[in-house]
């Protein structure tokens, strides 16, 4: 039975925890498909039900595309991570301890504060 972990109403967007204990979720990003999903709500004091967001790199053609971002319940923008240059976009991310770690088209690997989407390192992994 999956349990529903995250919810934005204005986002028509549904979290879900699968007995597995993978993400599933119901609803895209303001009409862009959703490649992953971490919620954080809960995780840290201050996270209050906050989700992060990775867009599908697929669903723009600008030269750097920023989709990587954390929303709240009401569906606004906490944040969005910068991206190492141009043109590039985030293609994977997970959390490792206190810290969101993404890698890039480019072939950087990110370390992000989740907190704030600030980085804290960037090394060249490719």
């Amino acid at each position: 039975m999956k349990t529903e972990i995250f919810s934005s109403p204005s986002l028509y967007l549904v979290v879900y925890r699968e007995e597995d204990g993978t993400l599933s979720w119901i609803g895209d990003y303001k009409g862009m498909k959703i490649h992953q999903i971490e919620v954080i709500g809960g995780r840290f004091p201050w996270s209050d039900n906050q989700c992060i967001i990775l867009i599908k790199r697929m669903q723009s053609r600008q030269a750097v595309f920023k989709n990587l971002l954390c929303v709240g319940r009401d569906g606004n923008a906490r944040w969005v991570a910068e991206l190492p240059g141009s043109p590039d976009a985030f293609v994977g991310m997970h959390m490792e301890g206190n810290v969101l770690c993404a890698g890039t088209w480019s072939g950087y690997g990110v370390k992000i504060d989740p907190r704030t989407g600030k980085r804290l390192s960037m090394v060249f992994v490719k």
